[in-house]
């Protein structure tokens, strides 16, 4: 019924207009978050490769080093904060394939071998979820805050013209213009 007028019409455009732009510009702006998160995290993990590769020995590699290397006062900080999730410390005789599901960096050895440090990429995932839904209220205030505009906005250009039709619609005597 709403759609049937002309201001109805209008109303519904502008509202479709909105949510589109707002859909584009939230889809923007999680794309560019998400790929923000992504570089921390990869620096992060370059960095805890250069401490592990500059302080300890890794010739002599022994799965038991990860405990003494998370004991150390840096990495302890580092862990602390941050988007590290399920990290991972080894060495591998090659570098691991690329997967969505973590990133890795990797230091060659001097013995061919290669030191893979990886962590999962589900905090960052749960981080991009948190910051959808803070914003989600937000963008619920500014659709009703922009509705309301245009509704108060279309009526007031519009009273001229409901006042024509009314008048029009009510005058008996065709042959009395205003």
């Amino acid at each position: 019924m709403l759609l049937k007028t002309f201001k109805g019409k209008i109303l519904a455009v502008t509202l479709g207009m909105t949510i589109f732009s707002v859909v584009i510009f939230g889809y923007g702006l999680a794309n560019i978050y998400y790929h923000h998160m992504e570089k921390c995290l990869t620096r992060s993990l370059s960095f805890l490769t250069n401490i592990v590769t500059h302080e300890y020995d890794l010739s002599h590699w022994d799965p038991k080093m990860v405990v003494e290397i998370r004991k150390n006062e840096q990495m302890q900080n580092i862990l602390k904060g941050g988007l590290l999730h399920e990290l991972h410390i080894e060495v591998l005789a090659s570098q691991p394939v690329v997967s969505h599901e973590r990133l890795f960096r990797s230091a060659r050895l001097a013995d061919g071998r290669y030191l893979v440090i990886s962590s999962s990429t589900a905090k960052i995932d749960n981080e991009l979820i948190k910051m959808m839904a803070d914003r989600w209220a937000f963008f619920l205030l500014g659709l009703l805050f922009t509705s309301g505009m245009i509704y108060l906005l279309i009526r007031h250009l519009f009273a001229p013209f409901n006042e024509l039709v009314d008048h029009c619609l009510t005058c008996r005597d065709p042959e009395n213009k205003p």
